[in-house]
């Protein structure tokens, strides 16, 4: 071989050696890197896991507050049927009252008829026996000319 080939395997053996010395370093801060990059994996990993966790307590506290609201709402339904109910005999007693005050009226009123019935007899009756006294004061009048006083 000659001195120039020599000097140029000499000069790429050196450019290796330099090239592998130059990816030694870059392999261990690549190595670094990642071992930093796995590091903020763990740590982001870790804040997910919180978040998680955070995220299944809101949803459990989500789930309690559906629970209240449905009993609120289970509430609210019987609530409903219970004025219901009470409306529906409100109702039912509105009607039989008016049904009750029609029928006290119509009474109210027969009694009225008999009663100027009884009123109209009275007058007459009354006035028969205005009519049967002065007959008796008349007839009284006549037996005392008939028959003498004592």
């Amino acid at each position: 071989m000659s001195n120039d080939n020599k000097l140029e395997l000499v000069k790429v053996d050196a450019d290796v050696k330099r090239l592998d010395s130059d990816l030694g370093v870059l392999r261990y801060e690549l190595h670094e890197r990642f071992i930093e990059i796995n590091l903020r994996f763990d740590q982001q990993d870790s804040r997910f896991d919180e978040h998680d966790k955070r995220f299944d307590a809101i949803d459990a506290r989500f789930g309690i507050v559906d629970q209240r609201f449905n009993a609120i709402d289970a509430r609210f339904e019987r609530v409903d049927q219970r004025f219901e109910k009470v409306e529906n005999e409100v109702s039912s007693l509105a009607d039989q009252c008016s049904k009750n005050f029609k029928n006290m009226i119509i009474r109210f009123e027969a009694i009225e008829r008999c009663l100027d019935d009884h009123h109209k007899r009275l007058t007459k009756l009354e006035s028969d026996m205005v009519e049967v006294k002065e007959s008796l004061g008349r007839i009284e009048l006549m037996l005392r000319q008939i028959v003498p006083v004592q």
